[in-house]
Formats: C-alpha cells, sequence, structure tokens
C-alpha cells in the first residue's frame, strides 16, 4: 500500500464531498458545512490550514433519507460505514479504496479516508429538560464507547479496575447486544420532530454545546469552499459564535491540532 501525505487526504476528502453534495442535489436532500468545515468555508474559503477532516450537516429527516438512498453505494468507491457497525455514533461516507488507522498508537481503529455525515434533531427549548437529554445520550456514547473500544483496550492496561471492567465487560456485550447503548441513545435523539421544534442540535455529538434556534440551521446559501461552492447554513454566525466564540480568531499554534491518524492508498 501507498502512505498518503496530508494533502492527499484532502483531496480525496475534497472530492467525497463534492460527489455527496451533487447526491444531495439530485436526490433534493437538505445538507449543508458544519463545525471545522463550516469554519473553514466562512474564515479561510476553503479547509481550516491544520485541519484534515470534513463534517456535514443534515435534518434528521433528510439523513435517514440518505442513509436509505445511498446504502447500496452513490459514487465509485464510496460507502456508507453506519453507527452499528463502528465505533461512532454518527454516519461516515468511507472511501473502500483507502485505509486510515486512527489513534494508531492506542486504539488502532481501521477505517478508510471518510467525510462525517450529522443528523440535526429537534428541541424543545434550551432549558433544563433539553439538558437533560442531551446528558443521558452522552452517558450512552460513553458506555457505546466501552461496549465496542475499552472492553478490547483495557484488557493490556496496568490499572487494576481497568483491567477488572475490561475482563466483566466481555462475558456480557457480545455481538448481539454491543449496540443496545447506540440504539438507545438514537431514540432519545429522535424524540422531537426536527420540523416542529423551535431548537435544534446535533444531539448524538456536542448536544447543547451546539443547539441554537432552527431557524439557523433549515435554510441554506451557496458558499466557497476550495474550488467548490456548497450548502452553508443562513444562521452561520449564531451557529459558529455557539460552536467557536470569536471564530474569526486564529487559535494559537498548540491549539491547532490534526487527525491522529496514518492512511494509505489499497
Amino acid at each position: 500500500m501507498e502512505k498518503l501525505n496530508f494533502d492527499e487526504v484532502r483531496s480525496i476528502q475534497l472530492e467525497m464531498l463534492e460527489k455527496f453534495a451533487a447526491f444531495c442535489e439530485k436526490n433534493n436532500l437538505r445538507y449543508f458545512l458544519d463545525a471545522g468545515t463550516l469554519l473553514g468555508a466562512i474564515r479561510h474559503q476553503g479547509f481550516i490550514p491544520w485541519d484534515d477532516d470534513v463534517d456535514v450537516g443534515m435534518p434528521r429527516p433528510d439523513y435517514e433519507r440518505f442513509i436509505k438512498l445511498a446504502k447500496n453505494g452513490f459514487g465509485h468507491s464510496l460507502v456508507l460505514s453506519e453507527p452499528e457497525d463502528g465505533i461512532y455514533p454518527m454516519l461516515k461516507i468511507v472511501d473502500s479504496e483507502t485505509l486510515m488507522i486512527e489513534f494508531p498508537d492506542t486504539i488502532r481503529n481501521e477505517i478508510g479516508v471518510y467525510i462525517d455525515v450529522f443528523p440535526k434533531d429537534g428541541l424543545p427549548n434550551e432549558g433544563f429538560y433539553s439538558k437533560y437529554l442531551c446528558k443521558k445520550v452522552r452517558l450512552l456514547i460513553l458506555v457505546n464507547w466501552f461496549n465496542k473500544v475499552s472492553i478490547f483496550k483495557w484488557r493490556n492496561e496496568k490499572n487494576f479496575l481497568k483491567k477488572v471492567f475490561a475482563f466483566t465487560g466481555r462475558f456480557l456485550i457480545n455481538d448481539r447486544n454491543k449496540n443496545w447503548a447506540l440504539n438507545k441513545l438514537h431514540r432519545i435523539a429522535k424524540k422531537f420532530n426536527f420540523e416542529e421544534s423551535p431548537f435544534s442540535a446535533t444531539i448524538i455529538a456536542g448536544g447543547m454545546a451546539n443547539c441554537v434556534e432552527k431557524k439557523c440551521l433549515e435554510h441554506y446559501e451557496k458558499m466557497k469552499f476550495e474550488h467548490l461552492e456548497l450548502n452553508v447554513p443562513i444562521g452561520w454566525d449564531k451557529y459558529l459564535t455557539k460552536l467557536y466564540g470569536e471564530y474569526m480568531v486564529i487559535p494559537p499554534k498548540d491549539k491547532q491540532v490534526t487527525h491522529d491518524m496514518i492512511a494509505y492508498k489499497k
């Protein structure tokens, strides 16, 4: 296999993003650049210089319809990695002609070069009950991580308690029930209909930390991202402020971190 450098990984991701956007446009699916990719479009008109991943968001109805439509592939070498099949609670679009090893010195998660697709779910308000739901989902995400990662990684830990948890977990968790926490957290995340809710958040990733009025995320405009013109939410200023505060300020060098991975072309 041929090792891919930083620019080659981003080139593959950009091509994947272009195909994803074209597929959404063709099938009348709502999508938008999200998180660091949205920040890159606004502040740099492309990738953040040190960033090496791609994030997109979709209202929950479009997210689930996209999975149904694209399940059998929607572009050369592009496949879906659904949450049930991996260690993360969100969908990933994966280039099957590549191999990416995430966290090579620790858990060594093997996947292809990918882009993240985050579902946007509804919330009734920014009050106690919404915060309670998001914290409950956060706890279930940690349980899901334990079920799929920690019980294997902790086998070789020096910490005695971690070894005990890993040993016990191997007897309690199997292929039939390993996704119980994942299934429960998704049921909670979908409790409130996106279309009918006044607020929205990526409940399965960040929760209240990215909760904004739904009107910020349900309509879009085109924005330059590298050589492409892609959707960004019309409320991008409020959304990025909620995510990053003074988002136009370049962070110090020690905060300019990249993804811990090694990538190869098969």
